[in-house]
């Protein structure tokens, strides 16, 4: 997946937002074969749907009630997780300004039937300007998304950057909806005793994916959610930075429904993996490939470099910008695919399992 990000234009126009999301201002672009919808608050991706699916099933989370924080898939920059006192009193507040601010919209453009939707925001407390493009080729499952963080100080910082991918209810199925992806090597989330709440999984305990230390003493396999019992989880898994491209998935079998991304593992070491799972209510599951390994502040991301060997917080340098891209693909599949067991995204296409190509996957 080449390092290519288009350049924005400096002119803004908002004549794109005649819809709306929950109540959210939004802008729909489509293709012949998925439709997106993307938020101006956050820039987040709220909805993916197939064209010729009568259900439109959207597998990402919607929660029932989250009038000013994240869904679907949001962004968590420049920050993840909580803030430090200090900036907390200078008014930042959890996962980051971005998530927050109304981005103003280039676009819907379509050119050559390539539909592309701009969205650029000023990050006033932290002094940076953040823009996303969202891409949609004819003939593909795939969303294209390139992104560019600038600063606007003239010194070094440390930067928390985290796609905070998250599926829900009802694509997300206790027993059923399994998650694949490429590491391996991973660890509990540490706690203690006041922390406890609902976690299940051993504190800080190192696993090999998916077989998690239970804190009852057993283990449990986290591609599924439990049959039952509400939990709140958190684990991280190192990706590793030898290899160009990491992945994740979700495929629910009853629906014959898979949705996935691939990143360059250089722009985000780490998958997290939160799962929200309440008794009664929706489901929700972070897949979040980030810059650290925690949703924490980040002098406690700092201090925790290098954490298995990978960093724990990217640098964004003076008066320059950093660029990221990734692809996210939503397919029907046969119903008889339980899990991902490889994934290739080199070719032109991306391959699931060495046999099945998502529809006509191009080139990032």
């Amino acid at each position: 997946m080449p390092s290519r990000l288009l350049l924005f234009p400096a002119l803004l126009t908002a004549a794109a937002f005649a819809q709306d999301f929950r109540g959210k201002p939004a802008v729909t672009i489509a293709n012949d074969k998925i439709e997106i919808t993307v938020l101006r608050q956050g820039a987040a991706l709220a909805s993916i749907v197939l064209r010729d699916d009568p259900s439109k099933l959207n597998p990402l989370w919607t929660p029932e009630q989250r009038p000013n924080g994240g869904f679907g898939h949001f962004i968590c920059v420049d920050g993840f997780g909580g803030m430090s006192p200090e900036e907390s009193k200078a008014g930042l507040q959890g996962h980051g300004e971005a998530l927050r601010t109304e981005f103003q919209v280039i676009g819907p453009i379509t050119q050559d039937g390539v539909s592309t939707v701009t969205l650029t925001a000023l990050l006033p407390l932290v002094q940076e300007r953040f823009t996303r493009s969202y891409e949609l080729r004819p003939g593909e499952n795939v969303v294209y998304v390139r992104s560019r963080l600038e600063s606007l100080v003239a010194f070094d910082r440390t930067i928390a950057w985290a796609e905070h991918a998250t599926i829900g209810s009802p694509f997300l199925e206790r027993a059923v909806t399994a998650v694949d992806q490429s590491g391996t090597q991973s660890r509990s989330r540490p706690y203690n005793a006041a922390q406890k709440g609902r976690r299940s999984l051993d504190s800080g305990k190192d696993f090999t994916w998916p077989a998690a230390p239970l804190a009852s003493g057993s283990t449990v396999d986290l591609r599924t959610a439990p049959i039952s019992g509400a939990t709140m989880d958190h684990s991280t898994t190192r990706q590793d930075t030898a290899q160009p491209n990491s992945w994740v998935t979700a495929v629910n079998p009853k629906m014959g429904r898979l949705i996935g991304w691939v990143w360059r593992t250089s722009d985000f070491p780490w998958l997290q993996n939160w799962q929200n799972y309440p008794e009664q209510g929706v489901l929700a599951r972070g897949l979040e490939f980030s810059t650290q390994p925690w949703d924490v502040p980040r002098r406690e991301a700092v201090a925790l470099n290098p954490m298995m060997g990978n960093p724990t917080f990217r640098w964004l340098p003076a008066k320059a910008a950093i660029e990221t891209t990734f692809v996210l693909f939503y397919t029907p599949v046969p119903r008889t695919l339980t899990r991902v067991t490889s994934l290739d995204a080199g070719s032109g296409k991306i391959l699931l399992n060495g046999t099945l190509s998502v529809p006509a996957a191009g080139q990032q």
